[in-house]
């Protein structure tokens, strides 16, 4: 009796696999550039979102509370904020800070005292309301790119008879760039090439991808609240 002979699988010839893979790499390089800026757009519109919570958070809290914060309480020394002109590069919306705004003065670990909170927020209202997801293990409320939000309140400061900054008058314009207010030189009604003019009384933004802070040079991909 006759075997049937068994039947030969052609192996795949040296060209033929060349060809599979510059045909993988060929879409690999069209769909990972897709796929990163899908990822970008994203965190885009999440910061977005995240920077006019923010700005939200802080005209509730204004309104609720008729004053800003003491900056000296929430600052360390040396800081813009702690300095009698305040920059007009923004403040970081650290620990403290969001604390402060969602009520949740046990998160993470900062040198604020849970007193100092408890005087500028006694009844630990949410004026941020933040998921637990949305907050790191030190406390801080980061965007998409690892960089803490920032913020600007339209104030003047002037300080009560105790020294405490208090909320003075509301400009009804805020100035951000790279230099503080001055009298003539880089005020909202003399701003300089570097500098943007917002209408509003709580502004906040993200650093974006490029990790620059707002500025009209350094501005086009920014997340922002306005």
């Amino acid at each position: 009796m006759r075997k049937t002979p068994s039947p030969v699988h052609a192996a795949f010839s040296l060209i033929e696999l060349l060809t599979v893979i510059a045909v993988i790499a060929i879409l690999a390089a069209i769909l990972i550039p897709t796929i990163g800026g899908v990822r970008e757009r994203a965190g885009i519109v999440t910061a977005t979102a995240d920077a006019r919570s923010i700005a939200t958070a802080w005209k509730v809290y204004y309104a609720d509370r008729g004053k800003w914060p003491d900056p000296q309480q929430f600052e360390g020394e040396g800081s813009y904020a702690n300095s009698a002109a305040e920059s007009a590069e923004g403040q970081n919306f650290w620990n403290a800070y969001v604390k402060l705004l969602t009520g949740q003065f046990e998160l993470g670990e900062s040198s604020i005292d849970i007193s100092i909170l408890a005087r500028y927020n006694p009844g630990r209202e949410a004026y941020l309301p933040l998921d637990p997801e949305q907050i790191d293990e030190n406390g801080e409320f980061i965007d998409p790119w690892n960089h803490p939000y920032k913020f600007k309140l339209d104030k003047e400061d002037s300080t009560d008879t105790e020294g405490h900054v208090v909320h003075g008058r509301l400009r009804g314009d805020l100035l951000i760039g790279k230099y503080p207010y001055g009298d003539e030189y880089g005020s909202p009604a003399n701003p300089t090439d570097l500098q943007i003019v917002v209408e509003d009384i709580s502004i906040a933004w993200s650093r974006g991808p490029d990790g620059f802070d707002h500025t009209a040079e350094y501005g086009e991909d920014d997340p922002r609240s306005w």
